[in-house]
């Protein structure tokens, strides 16, 4: 089942030359009729799915494939309905266009937002080719029935395929309110399918950014100021325009056009191979003007926000009354987290090939949120939108670095300032040193407790920069980014307080996997352990009790559903033999239990650590409550993908800052975990007919809670900040 490389104009040529077809979309169906000639076919640009006269089915993939899996799924949520033979599927990656709704790519949004419209594309195209066979035969519709591609006719025995109706069905009206399958009688939805891409992926067919080649394409490198704000002075490009193969050196100034290309300020090497370019690059000679924040540096950072935290914030939660808790407490606990700033680093570069021309632009380009690219690609060549095109590739990893296509604005500019065709590629030291990270954030947590372990109050106050802060300081809710996973607090607590306290650093920020839940899930979950151990009451107890009578409620498009979060942590603490199984030191066990994205985890960590204070993390037990599963295997790798990402921000993975400069270049610096450091991962999946939630971000908010949780366990000493390197456990 091999994607095809078609646009939708090459479809509708082979559809109309292969004869009688049919096309149904998400809001509404779209109708090519069967012998009709070229100039009078009628084909809907909305349409997600076609059937051809031979029966083979089409379905357009609107989201954007970076190894969540959402080729397979979204295609088998539309084959379920259909009751479409598998084995017949094949699938196109959807150009953008308007006819395909939203294609943003995140917010762990795929399956949650096209579950329904895709069923109901499924079973509208089912319901009008059952009514096709019945035509056909002169029999009643209720008579008739699908399987594997074809109508059946229970009475005769007689079937059709779906292709040799396809004709007839095109001729039909559209029903409306047509019945969706009962869950029980799935056959493809919650199966666990292998990836309908896979083969082409480990065979190198599938195409990346960087696979694509077109004529009289060059090869681009771009050298930016190091400092973000900093700017081009002067530059000597006679070396580098002595190399092989080197055509243009061109001074490119994005910086205008959007605040998303605030890096864009440099010169461009245009070249006839990437080496070429690269080369040259370095043989430029340049000076600049570093600007204001050449000063920036890590520790002032970190110190200033200390100082924050000593002064009430924004308050954006406030139940009962905090400080009169204080008054009332037997006992209570402050302690002080810092979450530091983190880069996506996925393992394929920023990149996009662009051609501007007089007549239009054409970019090709890994990108999640492709309606971004297009709009950067409008203001920089002066273009409509209808003169820009954009196709989007595989994504080789995103975790929201993708979301801004500032990557694309930059080769536009180059295509357009050199006249040719350009293929822009990042080093890896661009992507680490150029990014929009994952803030740098202070977290004071204060407690109050009765001597009998109840929790009476909690107080979250937040200091940091903003992520909404990216055009520059007088944002006016900076706070809105940063506070709504804090004010998601699940636990019954009758005096909760949360507060925010801006900082503004002219350090460029972005969604990073999960987001503000990736720093809350951290905080919280670690010091509810924290608060466990000062009341005497097992971890997991603890949480129970605190969770039994919980608040459900809506917020930031997350259910927050207190008795769906026991049943997972009750789960995972089961599998992992919390209670019937206990480590003694070194070893020890961690728990955590969140929520976010619509699903519901818990992980228990396992870790051992040595005398000399190496740590091992040696098991993962997480059990996850998604909702509805459309593929279980899709599921299970998302989490254990989650795992892998929030372990390398546990133990390795830090942006420093000095100078105004990203100190880290590469996964030599920005560390990240390695197959042989990963440990033994078990997913437990509850079984669910609620409506589908998120999966690829909602694991991994808990993953830094579960294992500083257990090195606690082991060790009695409590990691408060992050990354947790080796020689915080020295001398244990």
């Amino acid at each position: 089942m091999k994607p095809l490389d078609l646009d939708r104009r090459g479809f509708l040529q082979l559809a109309i030359m292969a004869g009688a077809g049919v096309a149904f979309g998400a809001s509404g169906c779209a109708v090519l009729k069967p012998g009709a000639s070229p100039a009078g076919a009628v084909f809907a640009p909305d349409a997600f799915l076609e059937i051809d006269s031979v029966g083979q089915v089409t379905i357009w993939i609107s989201r954007q494939e970076m190894g969540q899996g959402v080729r397979t799924a979204l295609p088998m949520i539309v084959a379920e309905e259909l009751d479409a033979d598998w084995s017949a599927i094949r699938i196109i990656q959807a150009p953008l266009g308007e006819q395909y709704g939203a294609q943003r790519t995140g917010g762990s949004l795929s399956i949650r937002e096209l579950f329904e419209p895709l069923r109901k594309t499924g079973a509208t195209a089912r319901a009008m080719l059952l009514q096709a066979g019945a035509d056909e035969w002169g029999v009643d519709v209720s008579t008739l029935t699908t399987d594997n591609g074809r109508v059946l006719h229970r009475e005769s025995g007689r079937a059709i395929d779906y292709g040799a109706l396809a004709g007839r069905a095109a001729l039909l009206p559209i029903p409306a309110d047509v019945p969706l399958k009962h869950p029980a009688d799935f056959r493809i939805i919650g199966r666990a399918m292998p990836r309908i891409d896979g083969r082409d992926i480990v065979t190198g067919e599938a195409e990346f950014g960087l696979d694509r080649k077109i004529p009289g394409m060059k090869y681009a490198s771009f050298e930016r100021c190091p400092v973000i704000g900093g700017r081009l002075r002067t530059f000597n490009a006679d070396q580098a325009l002595k190399i092989e193969g080197v055509r243009a050196v061109i001074p490119i100034d994005g910086t205008s056009i959007s605040h998303i290309m605030s890096w864009a300020n440099g010169v461009a090497v245009v070249a006839d191979s990437s080496w070429a370019a690269i080369k040259g690059r370095e043989a430029l000679e340049i000076e600049w003007d570093e600007g204001e924040n050449a000063s920036l540096n890590q520790n002032e950072i970190v110190a200033a926000l200390e100082e924050r935290a000593a002064e009430p914030g924004v308050i954006t939660r406030d139940d009962g009354d905090f400080e009169r808790t204080r008054s009332g407490a037997d006992l209570e606990i402050t302690s002080d987290y810092i979450a530091p700033y983190l880069s996506h680093s996925p393992l394929e570069t920023m990149n996009c090939t662009a051609d501007v021309r007089s007549d239009g632009c054409e970019i090709w380009a890994p990108c999640q949120f492709p309606n971004i690219a297009r709009t950067l690609a409008e203001r920089i060549t002066g273009m409509p939108s209808g003169q820009v095109q954009v196709h989007i590739s595989l994504l080789g990893g995103g975790f929201g670095r993708r979301i801004y296509a500032d990557f694309v604005g930059e080769a536009v500019l180059i295509s357009k300032a050199s006249g040719a065709p350009i293929q822009l590629l990042w080093s890896r030291a661009d992507d680490t040193r150029h990014g929009f990270y994952r803030p740098l954030s202070h977290h004071r947590m204060t407690g109050t407790l009765r001597s009998d372990g109840s929790v009476i109050g909690w107080r979250h106050r937040i200091s940091g920069p903003s992520r909404d802060a990216l055009r520059g300081p007088d944002v006016e809710t900076p706070e809105r980014s940063e506070v709504y996973a804090a004010n998601q607090f699940p636990y019954s607590v009758p005096n909760v307080r949360v507060e925010f306290n801006h900082h503004y650093v002219a350090i460029p920020c972005g969604p990073w996997r999960a987001v503000a839940y990736s720093q809350t899930g951290f905080v919280v979950e670690s010091f509810i352990d924290e608060l466990a151990v000062a009341a005497g009451i097992d971890p997991v107890t603890f949480r129970m009790r605190l969770l039994k009578n919980g608040q459900t409620f809506t917020n930031n498009e997350t259910v927050v559903d207190p008795a769906r979060m026991s049943r997972v942590l009750a789960l995972a603490a089961r599998e992992s033999e919390w209670f019937s199984r206990p480590l003694a030191r070194p070893q020890g066990r961690g728990i955590a239990v969140t929520t976010d994205h619509g699903a519901c985890v818990a992980h228990v960590a396992e870790v051992l650590v040595d005398s000399s204070g190496g740590l091992r993390v040696t098991r993962f037990v997480s059990a996850i409550d998604c909702g509805m599963v459309v593929n279980p295997d899709t599921v299970a790798a998302q989490v254990e993908g989650s795992i892998a990402f929030g372990l390398s921000a546990t133990l390795k993975s830090e942006i420093t800052i000095e100078r105004g400069r990203v100190v880290q270049s590469s996964y030599a610096d920005y560390d990240v975990v390695r197959m042989g450091e990963m440990p033994a991962v078990e997913v437990h999946i509850v079984p669910s007919r609620e409506a589908p939630g998120g999966v690829g971000e909602p694991p991994l908010p808990g993953v830094a809670a579960a294992v500083v949780n257990a090195v606690f366990a082991a060790t009695g000493k409590r990691v408060r900040r992050l990354p947790l390197r080796a020689d915080v456990l020295t001398g244990i």
